[in-house]
């Protein structure tokens, strides 16, 4: 992976009348020779044909070529993302058309609008979009390198993506179906299946390990107006405070920490009342800085991936978190449901309906802890 030029640490783009995807094929190639690659097997996610313009500027730089969702016209993905009486983007952003299925997951959010930021600047990606989304025939003839073409079904048709396929006449094509339109988001698995299986090294399925856990969320109330009134120093060392007492609280009670939000965190317990435990002494560890946090729990299978952590279980876990008000601590139906019997008291709130997740959902407050 590396940064093309106009994007991330990369230098700027300076040449507007090159085609972007040539520019981006020539920082592949300059990538491969300064890293001493032989004959590397390159994966391009290519609606915008970069891939394609490697393998033709220089076929015997590159083993095998994966392309996932190319079009046959750069034009698409405008379509995709800006609908012409722009009815879809009056209800859904832009994030939620490209990720839907993960765009419920607040980390995954953060993730996403952060790598944004970073990518580029708001008028430079501007600029790129028009430019490298401008109407072009990006399936010129002569790419004879081994080709794996997957279609996904989040963007493009199947018959655009065939019409690509039949341009190059060493491509085998294979459907991956999903409705995101980035093979970051959707069932990555099945991707990494089909180009391991295309590269020749047999299929190899990433095993998840799922198991039953309280899935515990904290964060900081009034994150943003205490950065603007304390200053960035005094707001780290804050955080700081944070991250230390949820690591030793989760800990002290069995759990582990998934990872940390920026101002907030995830973690797993081995129960309700250990996950309530926790949060109620974090409620008190971080009002010793003068904040509060709100903490959110459910209990539900998750899926671990190494150190990750996900699964519906998760999301929802997030949305019973936004529903507490500032200094509480909320639990799922499903949470208070498996601490019957033990001491926590809790009480019931108002049904509502949890963003993403179906359903009317009941939660319940914390009240006490003996």
């Amino acid at each position: 992976m590396f940064d093309k030029r106009g994007v991330g640490m990369s230098d700027p783009i300076s040449d507007w009348d090159t085609p972007l995807h040539q520019q981006w094929a020539q920082d592949a190639h300059n990538v491969i020779d300064a890293s001493a690659l032989e004959r590397p097997a390159v994966v391009s996610w290519e609606p915008l044909g970069v891939g394609r313009a490697l393998a033709l500027m220089d076929p015997a730089a590159i083993d095998r070529l994966v392309l996932v969702n190319p079009a046959q016209d750069p034009s698409a993905i405008r379509e995709h993302f800006q609908p012409a009486d722009d009815e879809l983007l009056e209800t859904r952003t832009v994030e939620e058309i490209a990720f839907p299925s993960r765009i419920g997951d607040p980390h995954f959010r953060q993730w996403l609008e952060r790598a944004g930021r970073l990518g580029a600047s708001p008028t430079l990606a501007a600029r790129m979009w028009q430019r490298t989304t401008e109407p072009r025939d990006l399936t010129p003839p002569g790419i004879a390198v081994p080709t794996l073409v997957i279609h996904t079904g989040g963007m493009n048709p199947r018959h655009r993506v065939e019409a690509v396929a039949a341009a190059i006449d060493t491509a085998t094509i294979i459907d991956v179906l999903g409705d995101d339109a980035y093979p970051i988001a959707g069932d990555v698995d099945a991707l990494v299946d089909a180009m391991t299986g295309f590269l020749g090294g047999g299929a190899v399925t990433i095993e998840r390990e799922r198991r039953l856990a309280a899935v515990l969320f904290v964060d900081v109330v009034g994150s943003t107006a205490t950065t603007s009134r304390e200053g960035d120093a005094r707001w780290r060392a804050i955080i700081d405070e944070h991250d230390v007492a949820v690591r030793a609280e989760v800990a002290r009670r069995g759990g582990r920490v998934v990872k940390y939000t920026g101002d907030g965190a995830l973690a797993i317990l081995t129960s309700v009342t250990d996950a309530v435990a926790a949060a109620r002494a974090l409620h008190a560890r971080i009002a010793d800085t003068g904040l509060q946090i709100r903490a959110g729990i459910h209990v539900g299978d998750v899926d671990e991936r190494g150190s990750d952590v996900s699964g519906v279980a998760v999301n929802l876990a997030a949305r019973v978190m936004d529903a507490a008000a500032d200094g509480d601590t909320v639990l799922s139906s499903t949470a208070a449901e498996a601490a019957l019997g033990s001491a926590v008291h809790l009480e019931a709130l108002t049904p509502r309906s949890l963003k993403g997740i179906d359903g009317v959902w009941t939660l319940f407050r914390v009240t006490g802890h003996n």
